[in-house]
């Protein structure tokens, strides 16, 4: 985990961003906390970086969702192995 979290941060310099590992889990729980927040909403923002049309609504919703089962599913594998 602490080289993946290291290879994040030199990617996230090379945006021109400075972030340490620890602002990053940070900002990573915070981005959770969003998608839980307002499923529909979290995925129209982060969606945007990549389409051409921030606008364009189409499967925004099943992206939502497929995320939120995907966090669910390493939550739980984290669990299992490392129960809290």
């Amino acid at each position: 985990m602490m080289a993946y979290g290291n290879l994040l941060v030199h990617k996230i310099a090379q945006r021109g961003l400075q972030m340490n590992r620890d602002q990053l889990a940070d900002a990573a729980l915070d981005d959770v906390r969003a998608m839980n927040t307002d499923r529909y909403t979290w995925a129209q923002r982060w969606l945007s970086e990549f389409r051409n049309d921030p606008n364009d609504n189409y499967m925004v919703g099943e992206f939502a969702e497929h995320c939120v089962l995907l966090y669910g599913a390493y939550m739980g594998g984290i669990e299992t192995i490392q129960p809290r």
